[in-house]
């Protein structure tokens, strides 16, 4: 597997840095601005890492959906996902979309045509004050150097994901995700924080093959099995 990338560090990242000194997202550890993780949490990178395989039931067949995660979704791994989607930590951000692009390009079919998002509900991002999935989708595209595209909607009845047991979820989730652009022929790389019982990321990707595209592979910043 590749060697993570180096952050980028804009002028306005350099003069924080100065300041309030780098930190590992992970562990907590002050590591150089241009590091994503401390030496021990790059050595413990990957060794979570799980690659699951959903079925996607079509009009013309039964498909498969790979969906790889960097982490086991621990209390670690809760803390620093946390740190970017409730508290917008972008140092955190950056580390996750850099190791699952990483973690995508090794363990996924690539090459990847474009980079989407699973579409937050209505209001959710307007709760967080951003859209924590988009900019993870688009952390993760700039690493693997492939466009990233907001193509994805959620119905506005759809109900919160997290709150349902796993068959609830997948009835919630029917025709609750669509397309609002032809795909058609795109290999797509879908993304999001975590992957549980999987009903999300196969709703999104059942919108991504009803616009046309020839392919669809997820991968995830944590995976959680167990609900």
């Amino acid at each position: 597997m590749r060697p993570l990338p180096e952050r980028p560090l804009s002028l306005a990242r350099r003069l924080r840095f100065a300041v309030f000194p780098a930190r590992c997202p992970r562990c907590g550890e002050v590591i150089p601005a241009q590091r994503l993780f401390c030496p021990a949490c790059r050595e413990e990178l990957y060794r979570q890492a799980s690659l699951r395989r959903f079925e996607l039931p079509m009009a013309d067949g039964t498909r498969l959906l790979p969906v790889a995660a960097v982490w086991k979704y621990d209390d670690i791994a809760r803390r620093m996902i946390g740190k970017y989607k409730f508290h917008g930590k972008i140092d955190a951000r950056d580390a996750l979309g850099a190791s699952m692009a990483c973690l995508a390009e090794e363990t996924l079919q690539g090459p990847f045509d474009l980079a989407v998002s699973v579409p937050s509900r209505p209001g959710r991002a307007k709760d967080l004050g951003f859209d924590h999935a988009g900019e993870l989708a688009r952390r993760t595209a700039q690493v693997l150097a492939i466009p990233c595209r907001r193509v994805l909607r959620r119905r506005e009845d759809a109900r919160v994901q997290h709150t349902l047991g796993r068959q609830e979820r997948l009835v919630n989730l029917q025709g609750a995700v669509y397309s609002v652009e032809d795909l058609s022929g795109k290999r797509v790389l879908l993304v999001d924080d975590i992957v549980t019982t999987g009903a999300t990321l196969c709703a999104c990707a059942r919108a991504l093959y009803a616009a046309g595209a020839a392919q669809v592979q997820a991968v995830c910043a944590a995976n959680s099995p167990g609900r």
